[in-house]
């Protein structure tokens, strides 16, 4: 895969091509109060507020500095619409990792689970967390890789390399 690569183009290239790519779904539960009387709620807003921040500095402490991996929080909801004095009793928070590697994957997704249910634990909330898979990151075998470039050029062929991509 090169976005850059012209329609009819070969790109091939060993080791890591395209990247993994499994979303999760985390549900927070607390406990819903008036806002005048907080103290007999358990805030899910807050706490989702502290795992979203903790999920964004996992990275650079869980993925060694020459690996490739994203996380991105793409959606967080918590109350009802025009409820502004309600503590509300849930939290949706959806995301989505990639890498280039599989184990980096599987080391993030535990780190997620564990960072995740800490927060919650220490929050007096619970927490579900979903995983929804997508791809395994694709990495060329290096000696079928040479093969498949020497058919090329045996058929006249040019392939390219391009760099690995974090799409699935």
């Amino acid at each position: 895969c090169a976005p850059e690569a012209l329609v009819g183009t070969v790109v091939a290239a060993p080791g890591p091509r395209t990247a993994s790519c499994d979303s999760f779904e985390i549900q927070i539960r607390g406990k819903s109060s008036h806002a005048g009387f907080p103290s007999n709620g358990i805030d899910v807003v807050s706490t989702g507020a502290l795992v979203v921040s903790a999920l964004n500095q996992l990275l650079p402490w869980t993925v060694a500095p020459l690996d490739s991996a994203t996380l991105v929080i793409s959606r967080m909801e918590a109350g009802k619409h025009q409820l502004y004095n309600v503590i509300p009793e849930s939290m949706a928070i959806e995301g989505n990792i990639r890498s280039l590697s599989n184990q980096t994957a599987r080391i993030l997704k535990q780190r997620i689970k564990e960072v995740t249910r800490h927060i919650c634990a220490a929050k007096n909330c619970t927490c579900e967390i979903s995983w929804i898979p997508g791809y395994p990151a694709m990495v060329n075998h290096e000696a079928v890789t040479k093969r498949v470039e020497q058919a090329l050029v045996q058929a006249g062929i040019h392939a390219v390399t391009g760099d690995p991509v974090m799409a699935a």
